[in-house]
């Protein structure tokens, strides 16, 4: 991660989603604490009552947390791929 942000110039914005990243506190909190050296800095109590944004406001990278259906966005696009294929003929 450290060549793509310094190649980026930094992050404006840290998300965590699906079941780890929305579920768990710890987790959140101990990538947050290794990547302080982005300007990152975690509302603690914010963070264990899951709030949607989970940083303080005394910088400027917002980390939030986002509940997402990864099953249905998966089905969605594995539903649009197969539509836009030709239909296979017998032979």
């Amino acid at each position: 991660m450290a060549d793509l942000t310094a190649t980026l110039g930094g992050v404006d914005r840290l998300v965590f989603t699906g079941g780890i990243g929305a579920n768990a506190p710890r987790v959140r909190a101990g990538i947050c604490d290794r990547l302080g050296y982005l300007g990152i800095e975690l509302n603690k109590s914010a963070n264990l009552r899951g709030d949607l944004v989970i940083s303080t406001g005394s910088v400027g990278v917002t980390v939030e947390i986002r509940q997402i259906d990864e099953e249905a966005i998966i089905a969605g696009h594995a539903h649009q791929f197969m539509a836009s294929q030709p239909m296979a003929r017998e032979a």
